[in-house]
């Protein structure tokens, strides 16, 4: 069985050498998320479907490791929000990880609790498209597109060995730089089936790319869901059978 976090960690050394080398700074570790009394290796491995959340960036200057989120100790003032998945950065993510594990693609159907399962058990991988921890209070709060793009373009290539360890097969892109990313880097827009603008499949390989806002957009958890989940409805359309067991 492979050992996907093991072999992140490997890669991570690498990064963080690299962007210390080039005055970046400390990086951020991420990728699957561990579960409680599970081994998520295993779960990965067996799952038919692997969603994984590319992210933008960890707004903190101490270089967090967001694969234990859901196994902080009950000491932990963030771990019961966590794991309830209180804030609204992570309700939404587990919404989405909901819908997405289930074809649910109508938000007023969902059961809270049900999710909140989901989200503690379903593996999934959370990663950020920029590893490199803001360095100072004094830095802006919201990174720009363009230094986004910097980034991405300056370590683009641990970036593609991240998602090559992982082999995610529905990959949420969550902002305008990460999808371009994903569909000019990681693939090449012109060799997918576009379903519409927010959504790219790749055949071949059966791999979805679907764009989403940031999960802590100002609107509504319904409004954000159907944002995303309706263009996910059209692509099922299409094809029903999709990661179908």
């Amino acid at each position: 069985m492979k050992n996907y976090n093991e072999r992140l960690d490997e890669l991570f050394k690498e990064w963080e050498a690299k962007s210390k080398a080039n005055g970046d700074d400390v990086i951020s570790k991420d990728g699957l998320m561990y579960k409680q009394h599970a081994d998520v290796n295993e779960l990965w491995e067996q799952s038919p479907r692997k969603v994984m959340f590319l992210m933008k960036e960890q707004p903190n200057g101490w270089g967090d490791d967001t694969r234990n989120w859901l196994i902080l100790p009950d000491e932990d003032p963030n771990a019961k929000r966590n794991k309830a998945a209180s804030p609204t950065f992570l309700k939404r993510l587990a919404l989405l990880l909901y819908g997405f594990t289930y074809n649910v693609t109508d938000y007023w159907s969902i059961d809270e609790e049900d999710a909140v399962k989901c989200f503690n058990e379903v593996p999934f991988a959370f990663v950020e498209a920029k590893k490199q921890s803001k360095k100072k209070e004094s830095d802006k709060p919201e990174i720009s597109d363009a230094e986004m793009d910097m980034y991405i373009e300056r370590y683009k290539d641990f970036l593609l060995e991240e998602i090559a360890i992982l082999e995610p097969n529905i990959i949420v892109c969550c902002g305008g730089p990460q999808y371009h990313f994903a569909l000019n880097t990681l693939y090449k827009k012109e060799e997918l089936e576009c379903i519409d603008k927010n959504v790219y499949y790749d055949k071949d390989r059966n791999v979805l790319v679907i764009y989403s806002p940031h999960p802590s957009a100002r609107c509504s958890h319904a409004d954000f869901y159907a944002g995303v989940m309706w263009h996910y409805g059209e692509f099922l359309k299409k094809h029903p059978d999709f990661l179908k067991e």
